[in-house]
Formats: structure tokens, C-alpha cells, sequence
């Protein structure tokens, strides 16, 4: 009986130890829960709290880096600005000889930046894109520079920067880009006041300047293009230096240049005052800084918000021709400024600021 009675309690202690350690076992999970909550988004889209996260700081870059991104587009609207007052100020090169000895003096400089910061220009990711992004860049500029050689300026210019039009087409298609009512306005704004800047000729009127109307096509296809280019810089931005694509687009600048000048039959001269020769190295300086802060900037924005900042070139050239060459400013080139400037600066405000109206288009 005694040897019956020890059984027993030896295998009622086991059976408490038991309970015990799958009591401490539940606390242990309960207290696991309560330390790792995941909440019912996370269980319904299978994700993990860290990836979550990541997902939210993508879809909401920080203030800073909206800041970083619009000033280095402001900064290539400035110096775009820069180099064409000065192609305009040296009229006594030919055109073909401008943009060769320019894209010659570009390609220097990148030259010199790429080995002094030892930057790969062989081994970088993403080829083919970095390949798609110089050619449809090269594209848009050759066509650009036609447009305005052949076309009235207002004509080129309204049909120019249109490319907004495009790149927020291309941007929510293949990149799927959100569109905001304050962008939408700011893109209307900013191609009203192109057009009430540049005059082209198919709205206000000829003053004696006809042209087929297939001419059109070109600054068309440049605006296309260009857009497809803002589009391709901002998906390869985050995995390919902007000097090593800026010194793909130099290269493509400098052989454009050459067949430009084959094709126009410009006569091979060369500045001959002084002054102009140090205007044409100041001028390619001012393209190196446009392709790398442009490229840089797109990888910071999207390219819907960097196409639409670039509407500033023409409020800048407008009152650069204003204050150093004396042009007349007229009360719709005034009302087409204030137009982009506006639309630019609360486009801007809204994208730092996360400002969608609540509405998503």
C-alpha cells in the first residue's frame, strides 16, 4: 500500500510539473505577442513590420529630401538658362559650330571629373536602360535645336515644353506615379504661361512666318522624347551615378554635334575674340552642371514633378532677354510668367509638404 501510495504521488508531481511548463510555455507566447503586435495589415498583405515600414518611407520621402531634389532642379533651370543666353549672345558662330565646340569642351570637363573622383564609367549596373536614357536624350536635344533653328521661337518653345504632357503620361503608366489635383493645375499653369510667353503663331497669329505644318512633328518628338528621358533617368537614378550618365550623354552630345555640323553644313570656324572663346568654356561648364544636377535631382523626385519644374527655363530666359538685351516685356509674357511661376512654387509646397488635397487621381 505504501509502495501504491508513492506511485501516486510521484505521478501527480509529474503531472504538475507538467501543467506548469505548458502554462510557462502559453506566458511565454502570450508575452511574445504582446512584444511583436502585428497589426491586421500586416497579416491580410503577408508583410513584415520592417517592410512595411520601408513601404511607407518610400511612398513619403522625408521634407529634406523633397527640398534636395526641387532645389537641384531650380539649379539646372539656372544654368540651362545661363547656357542659352550665351549661345544666343554669340551670334557670330554658326549654330553647328556652336554645338560642336560646346559638346568638345563638355566631354573635356567630364573627363577630368571622372578620373579625379575615380568614378566607373565600364562596370555599372543597368546598361541597357543608361543606353535607352542617352539615346532618347540625344533625340530630344537634336530635335530641339532643329526646332529652334527652323521654327519661330514662340512655335519651338510652346511645342518644346509640352513634354510635362508626356512625362506625366509615361511616369503614371510605367511607373505608376500618383497624380494630385495641384499637380494637375500646376501642369496647366505652367503650359498656359508657355504659351502666352512664346506666342506661337498657330494661336495668336503669323506676323509672316509659314512653315509646312509637318514641321511641327519635330518639337513634337522632342517633347516625347524628352519625356520618355525624365522617365528612364528617375528609374535608373538609385543604381547608377549621375557623373557615369552624364558622361554617356557627353559622349552622345559630342558625336550629335559632329553629325549636326555634316548635316547643316555650317562653316568649320572658331571664335575669334576672346571674349567669345571664354563664353563657349563657360558655356560647356554650364552644361556639365545641368546633366548632373538633373540626373541627380530625379533621384530624388519623380520625373512628373522634375518635367514640370523645368517650365521655369522659360520664365528665366524670358527675363534674361528682358534685363541684357533689351526686349520689350509685354503684359501676357508677364501674366505667362506669374502663371508657371505660381503653379511651380505650389506644386513644389505640395510635394514637400505631402499636401494631395485628399484627393487621388
Amino acid at each position: 500500500m505504501k509502495r501504491e501510495t508513492k506511485l501516486d504521488d510521484s505521478e501527480n508531481s509529474i503531472k504538475e510539473d507538467g501543467e506548469k511548463e505548458n502554462s510557462i510555455k502559453e506566458d511565454g507566447k502570450k508575452d511574445a505577442v504582446i512584444a511583436n503586435p502585428v497589426t491586421i495589415s500586416q497579416v491580410e498583405l503577408n508583410k513584415e513590420p520592417v517592410l512595411e515600414q520601408n513601404d511607407i518611407v518610400r511612398a513619403k520621402p522625408p521634407i529634406a529630401t523633397r527640398i534636395k531634389g526641387i532645389t537641384l532642379m531650380i539649379v539646372t533651370s539656372v544654368f540651362a538658362t545661363t547656357q542659352g543666353s550665351i549661345v544666343k549672345y554669340d551670334k557670330d558662330v554658326p549654330t553647328g559650330m556652336i554645338i560642336l565646340i560646346v559638346a568638345v569642351y563638355t566631354f573635356c570637363f567630364f573627363c577630368v571629373l571622372v578620373s579625379h573622383l575615380g568614378t566607373s564609367v565600364t562596370d555599372f549596373p543597368k546598361k541597357r536602360w543608361v543606353a535607352l536614357r542617352v539615346g532618347f536624350g540625344t533625340v530630344a536635344y537634336i530635335c530641339k535645336v532643329w526646332s529652334f533653328q527652323f521654327l519661330p521661337l514662340g512655335d519651338a518653345s510652346a511645342l518644346v515644353f509640352t513634354s510635362p504632357i508626356f512625362t506625366c503620361v509615361i511616369a503614371r503608366i510605367f511607373l505608376k506615379e500618383k497624380l494630385t489635383p495641384v499637380s494637375v493645375g500646376s501642369l496647366i499653369c505652367g503650359l498656359g504661361g508657355v504659351v502666352l510667353i512664346a506666342k506661337p503663331t498657330f494661336i495668336f497669329g503669323s506676323d509672316g512666318h509659314e512653315f509646312p505644318w509637318y514641321y511641327t512633328i519635330v518639337p513634337l518628338l522632342s517633347a516625347l522624347t524628352l519625356g520618355i528621358t525624365y522617365v528612364l533617368q528617375h528609374k535608373i537614378a538609385a543604381d547608377v551615378s549621375s557623373i557615369t550618365i552624364s558622361f554617356y550623354v557627353a559622349v552622345a552630345q559630342l558625336f550629335a554635334g559632329l553629325g549636326y555640323q555634316l548635316i547643316s553644313g555650317d562653316p568649320y570656324t572658331t571664335p575669334l575674340c576672346y571674349l567669345e572663346r571664354e563664353l563657349l568654356v563657360i558655356c560647356g561648364l554650364c552644361l556639365l552642371i545641368v546633366w548632373v544636377s538633373a540626373n541627380l535631382a530625379l533621384k530624388y523626385e519623380s520625373a512628373t514633378l522634375g518635367s514640370i519644374v523645368r517650365n521655369l527655363d522659360t520664365v528665366l530666359a524670358f527675363f534674361v532677354q528682358v534685363v541684357l538685351f533689351g526686349e520689350r516685356a509685354e503684359s501676357l509674357s508677364l501674366v505667362g510668367a506669374a502663371l508657371i511661376m505660381g503653379g511651380t512654387v505650389s506644386l513644389a509646397l505640395s510635394k514637400i509638404f505631402n499636401i494631395t488635397c485628399g484627393i487621388k487621381l
